[in-house]
């Protein structure tokens, strides 16, 4: 088989890992967490590009050799999934949610290139090739209502076509991916049938099993390296299963080998040089200053904070890092049986991550006391994980579950932090605790 330098793109999958992946024809390897979709190769340089909130944006990123070399917030553009690299310097990228094509310069402007008048989604048009100077996509079908392709609906209705003219090349697809014109016929991704497609120029079809969701190829000699995803039954559902990339023999056009990933989905296949993957690897960290700014350790320089350990990791916290002011809106009375909802306010005044992950995570949590200052109902406080990882001088304002004692009378309580398996904040410092003396009362 041939030498291969395959990144392998992953968007957002829940709940494993996503980013950006190397191939090297041994093993994979994880190369940074950024979830992105299309990759896109030209003169030097990588184009990749990732959804910002949900339909809220585009981060185009440029690579070199060195690293980032160029950067665009792109906000009109929605649920991006490829990218195309042209000879002039321009990027066409898929703007999926509008059913459109754009151009991106290299100063970041866009012009539409083509664009559907239809409903959000509704053709899903995806991915790109040029061939001889022409653009051709693919797309689920030609509805006029939003996601009319859902797989209930549309089976079949895919296609590969000429952007400029609008004609079918290939149709009878179901949600294609990734054409590639490969020794003189298409090779689509033909997604949901779990196949790839081999089409030949006088029209002839080879259907080629891959066992999962095609998307995302590279031709490497005799081979292509499918993308195959692991997809739960219904979108809202979570899958941990991995993929793994198909890899396929052109001339017999039948599949040869299956190399795990890490990830459930991915997006796109790019052969790389070293050189390349080298900047990659560099990302934003371009130079030993730069490379210090984009790490955790600059959270803790910017506030004057000399940290003792660097990551943010649910670690056990040395005593004098557990400092916080917390204050909470204490109600006076609490019904048997009730539990009360305590709006909080937790300021990081220490030198640590406060983390809500384990093996020791951080937890808002509260004692009681009686009269005689014994602890009361003990074992049955409520902990409330707090919402975020706390950097130091940084806050979080959220509602935490105060449970009262099982009988009725006058207590006090102490809202503070809990490092499970490791202690109480307040008994550190009384100081990292809010008190208030409640009456508990029968309903």
């Amino acid at each position: 088989m041939e030498q291969v330098r395959i990144v392998i793109s992953s968007g957002n999958n829940r709940p494993g890992p996503a980013g950006l992946f190397l191939y090297d024809g041994s093993s994979v390897s994880f190369i940074d967490a950024y979830p992105c979709s299309g990759l896109s190769e030209h003169g030097g340089r990588i184009f990749r590009v990732g959804a910002l909130r949900s339909n809220d944006g585009v981060e185009l990123l440029v690579y070199d050799r060195n690293g980032v070399v160029a950067y665009h917030r792109l906000d009109l553009l929605g649920d991006p999934h490829d990218l195309l690299a042209l000879e002039d310097g321009r990027v066409l990228c898929v703007s999926t949610r509008d059913n459109a094509i754009v151009s991106i310069g290299p100063d970041g402007t866009m012009d539409t290139v083509w664009r559907v008048d239809a409903p959000l989604d509704a053709w899903h048009v995806n991915c790109l090739y040029l061939r001889e100077g022409r653009l051709f996509a693919t797309a689920f079908g030609r509805f006029d209502t939003f996601r009319g392709w859902h797989p209930t609906l549309g089976a079949d209705a895919g296609m590969l076509f000429d952007v400029e003219t609008g004609e079918d090349v290939v149709n009878g697809l179901s949600q294609p991916h990734s054409p590639r014109w490969v020794d003189g016929g298409w090779l689509i991704c033909d997604s949901a049938k779990f196949a790839v497609v081999r089409v030949e120029e006088d029209g002839r079809r080879l259907s080629i099993p891959v066992g999962g969701f095609s998307r995302g190829t590279c031709v490497i000699g005799g081979y292509a390296y499918v993308g195959v995803s692991v997809r739960a039954p219904h979108e809202t559902e979570q899958t941990s299963a991995k993929g793994w990339i198909s890899v396929l023999e052109l001339e017999t056009w039948s599949e040869v080998e299956r190399i795990a990933m890490p990830c459930s989905a991915m997006y796109d296949l790019l052969e790389v040089d070293e050189a390349l993957l080298e900047g990659l690897r560099a990302g934003f960290r371009v130079g030993s200053n730069r490379e210090r700014e984009f790490g955790q350790l600059a959270m803790f320089e910017g506030v004057g904070v000399a940290p003792v350990r660097v990551w943010g990791v649910g670690e056990p916290l040395l005593p004098e890092m557990c400092r916080v002011n917390i204050s909470a809106d204490l109600p006076a009375t609490i019904a048997l049986g009730d539990v009360a909802r305590v709006l909080c306010t937790v300021e990081n005044v220490g030198g640590a991550f406060l983390v809500p992950a384990p093996p020791f995570p951080v937890d808002v949590c509260y004692r009681w006391f009686d009269a005689d200052g014994v602890a009361a109902g003990e074992g049955t406080w409520l902990h409330t994980p707090l919402p975020r990882t706390i950097v130091p001088a940084g806050s979080a304002r959220f509602e935490v579950l105060v449970a009262p004692p099982a009988v009725a009378g006058r207590f006090t309580l102490r809202l503070t932090l809990l490092q499970e398996g490791i202690q109480w904040f307040d008994d550190v410092d009384p100081a990292n605790a809010v008190t208030r003396e409640i009456d508990i009362v029968a309903r």
